[in-house]
């Protein structure tokens, strides 16, 4: 979904080409260490053969990972590995304390129908989620000083871990 909101006009323009043309940039002033079609290492095991051209030709976030992370983990194509790589299915496993936060104005990481991860939110005692009004990707700040550091984020995260930590030494 996020993969999908990234190709909107805006987004695909500002966000994901920025950051897409960004690592194609960087992969490019390597590739000299591959060499076209030759098999290398791949994460799990086994080979595989990274699309040397497109990664350094990319201007999206998903052209580099179909060129270079998808089959570097051994997916068939993009689409698998974004399915596999969601957390949203994980959460249920979850045995440490663990605070989930998004903005539900996050262009990025869009926050919407999310009855699934609720349910497995509640039903699971050590997460914590907290959905903001606003916060945007990534930009949480006091709305006293909004250009100041993203000190609100830091409380929160930091109050959070405190609290787990109490409850952790009251259980022992």
């Amino acid at each position: 979904r996020s993969s999908a909101n990234l190709e909107r006009w805006f987004h695909g323009a500002v966000y994901d080409r920025a950051i897409g043309t960004s690592l194609a940039t960087k992969f490019a002033k390597n590739r000299h260490l591959f060499v076209e079609g030759t098999p290398i290492p791949a994460f799990m095991g086994g080979t595989f053969i990274p699309d040397v051209e497109k990664a350094a030709n990319a201007r999206s976030i998903r052209a580099i990972d179909a060129a270079l992370t998808a089959p570097c983990f051994g997916f068939p194509d993009v689409d698998a590995y974004y399915a596999y790589s969601s957390s949203h299915q994980r959460i249920k496993n979850v045995d440490t304390p663990l605070l989930v936060v998004n903005a539900a104005d996050d262009p990025i990481a869009l926050w919407g129908d999310f009855d699934t991860l609720v349910s497995d939110v509640r039903a699971n005692p050590n997460v914590v989620l907290a959905v903001t009004d606003h916060g945007g990707h990534l930009g949480w700040c006091d709305a006293a000083d909004p250009f100041g550091s993203s000190s609100w984020s830091e409380r929160c995260a930091l109050d959070f871990l405190s609290r787990s930590l109490e409850d952790s030494s009251s259980q022992n």
